[in-house]
């Protein structure tokens, strides 16, 4: 059963949390609006196997990863494809080229960096258009380097890179709720040292502002990192707790406005003694009298 929607309902983020978390496997078809109406829209595919990703492209006739080798200098798209064509069971293009030496362990791993880190961070900027998962659709062995990754680790990859975040705002959690572990114990996700930090406040009661005042942290910065947290499956929003204060019960009364005044023989004896108490320095009796005498005037 195929899966379609459009970007103003779920974010790129949410649709790879989705499916990998459904361990799915078959074509992501990504439909990008233009700006101008007239022009053909464009369309990006990620493939998927049981959650995981092993593959993107920009282009449907499968010839993106060897348009990418020869590019590189690596090795032509005709010998690619020669050697390609020797395996008569369905292998990954980059497993081939690796088998017969024609590249290295390490530039296989910076094929699938380029072929679909890249592409993906590119992806989660797109603010309109519409997305169709097909589960039918057959894997593309000549665009897979042979690599694969949990598609919530490449969106927690792109995300860290990425500049515009438009498209994902109204996604954002609010800077006055907290976050909640939905993981047990520790995560075994590789965590960069500021995720690390917003993690140890993960206890549903502190709010995303407050965090960002004790990290002194810019609190854009930690909304950004809290929502990396969510999609990634480590945590969820919650509102803060509201704490009820219990009424007051017991019958309280002002006491007598009587009780506040003094008479105008006690207001300046207990003038005298505080200043001799409390002052060495002499003051004056006409001071004294103009002070005590404006004073009653306020009362």
């Amino acid at each position: 059963m195929s899966i379609k929607g459009t970007f103003s309902d779920f974010s790129l983020p949410e649709v790879f949390q989705f499916l990998e978390q459904g361990q799915k496997t078959g074509l992501l078809k990504l439909r990008e609006t233009p700006d101008d109406r007239s022009a053909h829209p464009i369309v990006h595919f990620v493939w998927f196997y049981q959650g995981r990703i092993v593959a993107a492209a920009d282009r449907a006739d499968r010839r993106g990863l060897v348009k990418m080798l020869e590019k590189r200098g690596w090795i032509t798209e005709r010998a690619a494809e020669k050697i390609f064509a020797i395996y008569s069971t369905p292998t990954p293009m980059g497993l081939c080229l690796k088998a017969h030496g024609l590249i290295h362990p390490e530039q296989l791993h910076q094929l699938f960096y380029g072929q679909v880190i890249r592409q993906v961070c590119d992806l989660f900027q797109l603010q309109t258009g519409q997305f169709i998962f097909d589960p039918d659709a057959n894997l593309p062995m000549a665009e897979m380097t042979g690599l694969s990754q949990p598609a919530v680790e490449v969106t927690l990859t792109a995300l860290r890179s990425l500049k515009d975040w438009r498209a994902l705002t109204e996604k954002l959690p609010l800077p006055d709720s907290a976050l909640v572990s939905v993981t047990q114990g520790q995560p075994s996700m590789k965590l960069v040292a500021k995720e690390w930090q917003v993690w140890e406040f993960v206890n549903g009661n502190t709010p995303i502002s407050t965090i960002a005042k004790q990290l002194r942290l810019p609190v854009d910065e930690v909304i950004r990192i809290a929502f990396r947290l969510i999609v990634v499956n480590l945590a969820e929003e919650v509102p803060v707790p509201f704490i009820e204060f219990e009424p007051v019960t017991e019958d309280f009364t002002l006491p007598d406005r009587a009780m506040f005044v003094q008479s105008e023989e006690s207001m300046e004896e207990s003038m005298e003694e505080s200043m001799q108490r409390t002052d060495k320095v002499p003051v004056s009796q006409s001071f004294l009298k103009s002070l005590v005498g404006f004073l009653k005037t306020k009362v």
